[in-house]
């Protein structure tokens, strides 16, 4: 039995079902020199045949790295960008502006100090729509002068003391990549440098590495891992400085400074990295930083489907009315939506969720600095948002698969696990498997036409 269960249901355009998948439209055109659009559909080679890629975002690719990212992002941002030059044209909506102080932390920094949008809802004198303009404070931290570390401080065990928080909420030191003993001049396993840090509550963890020198190779690279040795957050540059903004929760956290490209096996035991590549003199800094994090209250009836985008900061965030966060976004997916959706797009992040019940509803803007804005519209399910029908195909798969998490924000590379992975956990035969997989697309099906029916779909 091939593993991969597909099967249509019929619903409206803007459901919850819509936004899972859509059927990829055509190759796009060989650009002119007069506009940006990124070019042809990019092409794979399987078992003879030239086909087009797929979204990576909707599929389930077998080697997600030769993915043509370049093309695919260009196509969301050409996308994005043509999302909100045609929502512009709509008609001014509901403007609000955020109570807290510019220069102020803690006035509306959690869900029950959230600031209430009078007027916003699908109700009788209502607006569906609402822009709302606030601004993002950053913390000032005292930043404390660290002594240059000594080597070795190449894993979490050797990891240099930096007595945050208990002297100072950051510090800054220099170093360099390639002066500790498996640099190019020792084993040649590569050099990094480990820094350990305790967050409180409340704080999130900030660190930015710029490489200092003119004749410096270095692609600077920051790397969190948590006290059990897993790997939390990366990044690195080919450019001359590198930042990571982490949200962690309280604890020992350990930050490894390192050059781009070349990795750490084992973060407890120095010298265990694949390579001595590009070395040189860095300057780092290291913070815990309080964020400032506004909501907003809105009001909901069940059924309400709510969308919002927002500017110039990185994440917009919904809670439903028992705290629990429905939607999280720091990339702006609209392009995916049908193209009959009155849902908003075009922004740096953009949700939208489906109201399961009446409540007070929580938006968060959070992750970064300066001025926003954030636009959130509601449509009454069976109103404007039904007024097409369409087929959209659900894709149940149950033979484990690898997922690349940083699409999303994550930390890289993940191996989901097979169904049949699960069946000795369940007190189940392997010889069951089939007839579960049946049970499970049943139930997915039946669940999928009743909240269907129920909606009046």
């Amino acid at each position: 039995m091939n593993r991969l269960a597909v099967f249509a249901v019929r619903c409206t355009a803007t459901t919850t079902i819509a936004a899972l998948a859509v059927t990829a439209g055509p190759a796009a055109a060989a650009p002119s020199e007069a506009d940006d659009r990124p070019g042809p559909r990019p092409t794979v080679h399987h078992n003879g045949h030239t086909v087009a890629e797929s979204i990576p975002w909707l599929s389930l690719l077998p080697d997600i790295d030769a993915v043509d990212w370049k093309y695919w992002r260009s196509l969301a941002r050409q996308e994005s960008r043509q999302t909100a030059r045609e929502r512009a044209r709509l008609e001014e909506p509901l403007s609000y502006d955020e109570q807290e102080p510019d220069d102020l932390l803690g006035a509306n920094d959690s869900q029950d100090s959230a600031e209430p949008v009078a007027g916003f809802g699908t109700g009788g004198g209502e607006e569906p729509g609402v822009s709302i303009f606030g601004s993002l404070t950053k913390e000032d931290v005292r930043i404390r002068r660290l002594k240059r570390p000594d080597e070795d401080n190449g894993s979490i065990r050797k990891a240099a003391a930096t007595e945050i928080p208990r002297r100072t909420l950051g510090v800054t030191t220099e170093g360099r990549i390639g002066d500790g003993p498996h640099g190019q001049a020792g084993t040649g396993n590569g050099d990094f440098d480990f820094f350990r840090v305790r967050i409180p509550a409340g704080r999130q963890l900030v660190t930015t590495l710029t490489r200092t020198g003119d004749e410096n190779r270095l692609y600077p690279g920051v790397t969190y891992w948590n006290a059990d040795g897993r790997r939390i957050a990366n990044r690195h540059s080919h450019g001359n400085k590198v930042t990571v903004t982490r949200p962690v929760e309280p604890g020992t956290y350990y930050v490894m400074a390192s050059s781009g490209h070349t990795r750490l096996r084992d973060p407890f035991e120095s010298g265990s990295g694949n390579g001595a590549n590009r070395q040189g003199d860095y300057r780092l800094r290291i913070s815990a930083v309080r964020p400032d994090r506004d909501f907003y209250a809105v009001r909901l009836d069940e059924g309400d489907e709510l969308g919002g985008t927002v500017d110039d900061v990185g994440r917009l965030s919904v809670y439903d009315p028992a705290g629990k966060l429905v939607f999280g976004s720091r990339f702006d997916a609209s392009f995916i939506f049908p193209d009959v959706t009155p849902m908003p797009g075009g922004g740096r992040a953009v949700v939208d969720h489906s109201a399961s019940i009446d409540g007070r509803y929580t938006v968060e803007v959070t992750s970064g600095t300066g001025d926003y804005q954030a636009d959130l519209e509601v449509y009454e399910t069976g109103g404007e948002a039904s007024s097409s029908q369409g087929t959209q195909t659900l894709f149940l798969d149950f033979d484990g698969e690898r997922v690349n998490t940083g699409i999303w924000g994550g930390s890289g590379v993940s191996e989901l696990s097979p169904l049949s992975g699960f069946l000795g956990r369940w007190g189940l035969a392997a010889s069951q498997e089939n007839a579960l997989i049946d049970r499970v697309v049943d139930v997915v099906t039946e669940s999928v036409e009743e909240d269907m029916r129920a909606h009046g779909n």
